[in-house]
């Protein structure tokens, strides 16, 4: 209460109203109510609504390294990363796009997509592992960026490294890709929401032919009976240009001045 003066010399108590925070939610817009629980945000302050909502179905999460537990939240008003990575949204009609995101210090070396429940997601996880543990063997450092798309069973997959080991890397990408990443499959996946074709359908189509089949997936699985060896070696020379082979002391003599000899 505040005590005043009226016009018959008599002093008074007047109520005085609470003041309201002149701050508002940089998200929602709404006042920010005193001692209301606010977070910090790229430019203001979050109320805790609308931090939830930023927080329990963030728009990019980013994975450094092989730590799952520490993810960091890329937002439209978070980010955790500080400032490595940025964030957009690319709209594709009215109602529906996917976030993206980009970097000046990493750079992406593969680019997908999670299609969920599906023979395609278990081949992207094993490519994933299978990348992670050759750069953990060389000490390369890497990141994992998942994005949200309007499709609930689909999101995005980023793996991204230091520019100074772009080169490197991307021959390792390629290599792998054509072990777990089969384009037709993908595509069936996503437009049909099945693996794969039916056999009728491949039959039709002259996509199926059992001849050699046995020999063809006992290569693809380095087979023991038939004699396949599917280890092979990503070799880097002085000049930086890539080769492969699947002969260890070959690729050490004849390319004795490599950077990098890499199994895969």
């Amino acid at each position: 209460m505040v005590k005043q003066t009226n016009l018959h010399g008599e002093e008074v108590e007047l109520p005085v109203e609470k003041k309201e925070s002149e701050e508002v939610c940089v998200c929602c817009k709404e006042k920010l109510a005193e001692n209301a629980d606010v977070y910090p945000a790229k430019e203001g302050m979050l109320c805790f609504g609308c931090y939830e909502s930023e927080t329990s179905q963030p728009p990019a999460t980013v994975i450094y390294g092989k730590d799952e537990d520490e993810r960091k939240i890329l937002g439209d008003y978070i980010d955790e990363t500080d400032g490595e990575f940025v964030l957009s949204y690319h709209k594709t009609d009215g109602w529906r796009g996917y976030y993206e995101v980009a970097s000046k210090i990493w750079t992406n070396v593969h680019s997908d997509a999670i299609l969920a429940h599906s023979e395609d997601a278990g081949e992207l996880e094993n490519f994933d592992e299978k990348l992670q543990e050759l750069l953990d063997a060389q000490n390369i450092s890497y990141a994992r960026v998942f994005t949200r798309t309007s499709n609930i069973f689909c999101s995005g997959y980023d793996f991204f490294v230091k520019k100074e080991d772009a080169q490197i890397v991307q021959a390792l990408v390629f290599m792998l890709r054509a072990e777990y990443r089969d384009p037709e499959r993908f595509s069936i996946t996503a437009l049909t929401g099945t693996t794969r074709r039916t056999e009728r359908e491949e039959a039709a189509q002259g996509l199926r032919d059992d001849s050699g089949r046995e020999e063809r997936e006992g290569s693809l699985r380095g087979s023991d009976e038939l004699g396949v060896s599917m280890t092979r070696y990503i070799v880097f020379d002085k000049n930086g240009i890539v080769h492969e082979s699947e002969d260890y002391d070959a690729a050490q003599k004849e390319y004795c001045e490599t950077s990098k000899l890499m199994e895969i």
